[in-house]
C-alpha cells in the first residue's frame, strides 16, 4: 500500500513539473520573453550606465566668442576674444549681443551708451533681428558703429548671412533713409555716405536689402527672406507689397500678399497719433480683399506678413493702418483660433513676432526604406528645442510622400526626459514605446534610430544618441541596433527628393 502511494505521489509530482515547464518561454536575446511583441517591455539593463534623464535638462559649455567693439577713431575692425557660458538650448545669438552691449576693457570702445540693453533677438534660420533698446538717443555716427558691430559679430557665426538691427523696436536708419538688411556684401559705410548726402543728390528712391517675411507653406509661421527693394519716400508701401506678390529664392514660403499690381486706391502715407506714434496708412481696392479670399490664403498671416515687413524696414514706423475698399480692417480670422480684434486698426510688430518662424529640418522614412528631409516651419521659442522636434517626428511628416518613423500610438507624454550634454543627446522614452517597437523590421527599426539623431544632430553641438527607456538603457532595440553606448549620425541613411524621384 505504502509503494503504490508512493508511486501515486511520484506521478503527481511529474505532472506538476511538466505542467510548470510548458508554462515557461524560452529568453531571447533582449532579456524579454519571446512571443508576442506586447509582452516585451524593457530592455536588459546596462550595468554602470550613466543616469537616465527624467525631465529635460541642459549643461553648460564653454564658447569663445568674437566680440566686436569701436576703435579709438571710431571704426569697427579688430574683434575682441571673450568667454562665455552657454547652455545647449540658450541662444547663441542673444548671448552675442548681449556681449557687445557690455562696456569692453581698455583696448576698445563701447559701441552703445551705459544702461543699453537687447530687448530680443529673433534667429530665423540665416537672418538674425536683433532689438536694442539704447539709453539715449543716438546720432546717426552712433548708430553706424552700432550696426557695424552687431553684424560682424553675429556674422562671426557660419549659419548667419543677414542682421537686421531695430532700436527700440523701430527699424535702425541713418537721417529717416533705412539701413535695411546687413549682409557679408554690405559696406556700412557706403550707406551711412549715402544718407548724408541723400538730400543734395536729389534721390527720389534707393535700393536696399530687406528682411521679407513670408508665410511657411502650412501658414503656421512666417520666415524672413533676404530680397531687394526699392524705398521710395513718396509712396512708402508700394514697392514693399508688390515685392511681396513675388516669391522669394527660398523653398518653404509662399506669397505674403496675393498680386497687388493694380489693387492701390491711392498713396500710402504716415499720420501722428495724439500719443506721438508714428502709422502707416495704405489704401488697398476691394479687389485686394477678392483676390485675397481667392488665393485660399489665411488673412492672419496675410497680415503678419505685412506689418512685420514694413515695420521692421521702414524708419519710424509704429504700426500699419490697412483699409481695403474704404474699410479699415480691425479685425481677422485666426487659423483654428478666435477672431484676432484690433479696434483702433493699428497693428503692431509686436502684434505678429511671436509668430515668426524657423525652418527646420525633420528626418521620415520614405518609399525607398531612406530617410529623407521634410522642412517644417517652427516658431522660434521652440524651434532649437529637441522636444519640440522630437514631438514633431511623432506627429509625423506633412508630405503624403513620407512616412512615420514612430510606433502609431505613441504621444509626447512618452517622452520622459532629455538631457544635452556635451555632444550627447540623452533621451528617455516610455515602456510602451519600447513594447511597441518590438513589432519593428530591421529596416524600421534602423529608420526609427537613425531618424532620431539625423534630426537631433541638426542642433548645436550634437553628434550622438543616448536612448533610454523607462530609465533603462542596454541590449538591442529589436534587431540590431544596440543600445550600449552612444548611437552616432548615419548620413548614409538619408536620401535627397531628387535620388529619390529619379530611382
Amino acid at each position: 500500500m505504502t509503494n503504490r502511494l508512493e508511486r501515486i505521489f511520484s506521478l503527481l509530482t511529474a505532472l506538476i513539473l511538466a505542467f510548470s515547464l510548458s508554462s515557461c518561454s524560452v529568453k531571447n536575446t533582449t532579456g524579454t520573453t519571446a512571443g508576442s511583441a506586447s509582452s516585451m517591455t524593457l530592455p536588459l539593463a546596462e550595468e554602470n550606465a550613466p543616469l537616465a534623464p527624467y525631465g529635460d535638462k541642459e549643461d553648460s559649455e564653454v564658447y569663445r566668442a568674437s566680440i566686436y567693439y569701436a576703435s579709438s577713431d571710431g571704426s569697427v575692425s579688430v574683434p575682441s576674444t571673450r568667454v562665455l557660458w552657454l547652455s545647449s538650448a540658450s541662444s547663441i545669438h542673444r548671448r552675442l549681443a548681449e556681449e557687445l552691449m557690455k562696456t569692453p576693457g581698455s583696448d576698445a570702445n563701447a559701441v552703445v551708451q551705459r544702461g543699453s540693453r537687447i530687448a530680443s533677438v529673433e534667429n530665423s534660420g540665416n537672418i538674425v533681428t536683433v532689438n536694442v533698446l539704447p539709453a539715449g538717443s543716438m546720432s546717426d555716427a552712433e548708430i553706424k558703429t552700432l550696426t557695424e558691430a552687431m553684424s560682424k559679430t553675429m556674422f562671426e557665426l557660419p549659419s548667419v548671412t543677414g542682421v537686421t538691427v531695430l532700436l527700440s523696436g523701430r527699424a535702425a536708419s541713418f537721417s529717416d533713409l533705412p539701413i535695411g538688411l546687413i549682409t557679408k556684401n554690405t559696406d556700412v559705410s557706403i550707406l551711412y555716405d549715402e544718407a548724408v548726402h541723400y538730400e543734395e543728390s536729389k534721390h527720389t528712391s534707393v535700393s536696399r536689402r530687406i528682411s521679407a517675411y513670408y508665410p511657411s507653406i502650412d501658414e503656421t509661421c512666417v520666415i524672413p527672406c533676404e530680397m531687394t527693394v526699392s524705398h521710395e519716400p513718396a509712396d512708402p508701401a508700394k514697392a514693399i507689397l508688390r515685392a511681396l506678390g513675388t516669391l522669394p529664392n527660398q523653398s518653404g514660403v509662399i506669397q505674403g500678399v496675393p498680386g497687388c499690381e493694380n489693387m492701390f486706391e491711392k498713396v500710402s502715407r504716415y499720420e501722428i497719433t495724439p500719443d506721438g506714434e508714428r502709422i502707416l496708412h495704405i489704401f488697398l481696392t476691394s479687389d485686394a480683399f477678392l483676390a485675397l479670399n481667392q488665393s485660399g490664403h489665411d488673412r492672419h498671416m496675410y497680415l503678419a506678413s505685412i506689418v512685420l515687413t514694413l515695420t521692421s524696414f521702414l524708419a519710424d514706423t509704429d504700426g500699419v493702418c490697412l483699409s481695403i475698399g474704404g474699410k479699415t480692417v480691425t479685425e481677422v480670422p485666426v487659423k483654428n483660433g478666435a477672431d484676432r480684434k484690433f479696434p483702433s486698426g493699428i497693428m503692431r510688430r509686436e502684434d505678429f513676432a511671436p509668430y515668426i518662424g524657423k525652418h527646420v529640418s525633420l528626418y521620415f522614412a520614405n518609399e525607398n526604406n531612406m530617410l529623407e528631409e521634410e522642412i517644417r516651419a517652427l516658431p522660434l521659442a521652440s524651434a532649437d528645442s529637441a522636444r519640440a522636434r522630437i514631438c514633431a517626428l511623432i506627429e509625423g511628416p506633412e508630405s503624403s510622400n513620407l512616412l512615420p518613423i514612430f510606433p502609431l500610438g505613441v504621444k509626447a507624454s512618452d517622452i520622459l526626459g532629455i538631457d544635452i550634454s556635451g555632444s550627447v543627446a540623452s533621451v528617455n522614452l516610455s515602456a510602451n514605446v519600447y513594447r511597441m517597437a518590438q513589432s519593428f523590421s530591421q529596416i524600421e527599426e534602423e529608420l526609427f534610430v537613425f531618424g532620431l539623431i539625423n534630426t537631433l544632430s541638426e542642433l548645436r553641438g550634437v553628434s550622438g544618441l543616448r536612448l533610454y527607456f523607462e530609465g533603462v538603457t542596454g541590449s538591442v532595440l529589436t534587431h540590431k541596433i544596440y543600445l550600449e553606448g552612444v548611437i552616432l549620425k548615419n548620413p548614409g541613411r538619408i536620401q535627397t527628393p531628387e535620388s529619390s524621384a529619379s530611382n
